[in-house]
């Protein structure tokens, strides 16, 4: 939680704090729920790590990209979650 407010802090943006606020404590709910059966959980840590060095470095590309190979990542979770609720193997879900 401390590193998404850290991340919204510097973007400055308004508009996006309110929205990612609002989704947070749903994003982790479905988190704690999930990570075990669903999730690499250092993949995760050294993904959100390339996000903060990027930031910390003030390395915007660099940054962007991080943020998009995280999210792409946590698509993925999401993805293997819902099959493995539906009764489908996680594996044949697209990350």
């Amino acid at each position: 939680r401390a590193f998404n407010l850290l991340l919204l802090a510097a973007a400055r943006n308004e508009f996006a704090a309110r929205a990612m606020t609002l989704m947070n404590g749903l994003a982790r709910r479905f988190w704690y729920r999930h990570f075990r059966e669903t999730a690499d959980l250092a993949l995760a840590a050294r993904r959100h790590a390339e996000v903060a060095r990027a930031v910390a470095e003030g390395a915007a590309e660099r940054a962007a990209a991080a943020a998009d190979a995280l999210i792409a990542y946590m698509e993925g979770v999401a993805h293997r979650a819902a099959a493995r609720c539906a009764g489908k193997s996680p594996e044949t879900a697209p990350d």
